[in-house]
């Protein structure tokens, strides 16, 4: 404790010289030279006396008495080694704290293989060769596969970075080609025992106004009268050029 004392004494060896004198060695005390130096003539120790120091490691508390002047040499005492990234707090080269507090995180990493879709794009284009308001698949579309590698950091088991470090097209993406059809195919129908041609027959719906068709039995109504929506088709009969 900072103090210096002198005596004289006929023990054998320093630590039965200290015990003569009520200076009792404690768990964690750091005595230079050791206790079994034998008094063989004058002789100059130091002795600091060991305190509690907590060590936090992975969730649990160890508590031990130590004289460390740093937080390096009380994990050493301690059995407890840095391995790879793994890092104390305070660092290993700063002393112990006044409150003996010490942390002690581990660090571990692992590489992943992370993979993702890649969508296809899709696009038109006219088809002659496939009738007139007809769709065709000219080219069938197909995702593509990206692989990339991660780094994942843990400290303490618990996650604490993800870095993406390489990535690489593992299967190109392959657009599909729709085709929307062009071929105007000529075609025949009876209307009103009429023989027309035709090359696009559409399904529409016609909004009529009926005042005497309102679903109520020989009555007309005017004013508010309902509209009636009827469906029907409608023949296109002269080609666009």
């Amino acid at each position: 404790d900072g103090q210096t004392q002198q005596f004289r004494s006929a023990a054998t060896t320093l630590g039965a010289a200290l015990a003569q004198q009520g200076i009792e060695l404690s768990l964690g005390d750091s005595l230079e030279p050791s206790a079994e130096t034998p008094l063989t003539g004058a002789l100059s120790a130091s002795l600091q006396r060991g305190r509690a120091i907590n060590i936090m490691l992975a969730g649990d508390m160890l508590t031990q008495y130590s004289a460390a002047a740093s937080v390096g040499e009380a994990l050493a005492q301690a059995g407890i080694a840095l391995q790879g990234e793994d890092f104390s707090e305070p660092a290993e080269d700063q002393p112990v704290p006044a409150d003996g507090s010490i942390r002690v995180v581990r660090v571990t990493e692992s590489v992943q293989l992370v993979q993702e879709i890649i969508p296809h794009q899709t696009s038109w284009q006219p088809d002659d060769t496939a009738e007139l308001d007809t769709i065709s698949v000219i080219q069938l579309g197909q995702d593509g596969v990206q692989a990339s590698r991660v780094r994942v950091r843990f400290e303490d088991g618990q996650e604490v970075e993800r870095q993406n470090e390489t990535e690489r097209i593992l299967v190109q993406p392959v657009e599909q080609i729709n085709g929307y059809g062009t071929n105007i195919v000529i075609r025949t129908a009876v209307v009103d025992g009429v023989t027309i041609e035709y090359y696009r027959a559409v399904q529409v719906f016609a909004t009529s106004y009926s005042p005497c068709r309102s679903g109520v039995p020989n009555q007309c109504f005017n004013g508010s009268s309902p509209w009636v929506v009827t469906q029907c088709t409608f023949l296109a009969t002269e080609p666009a050029s």
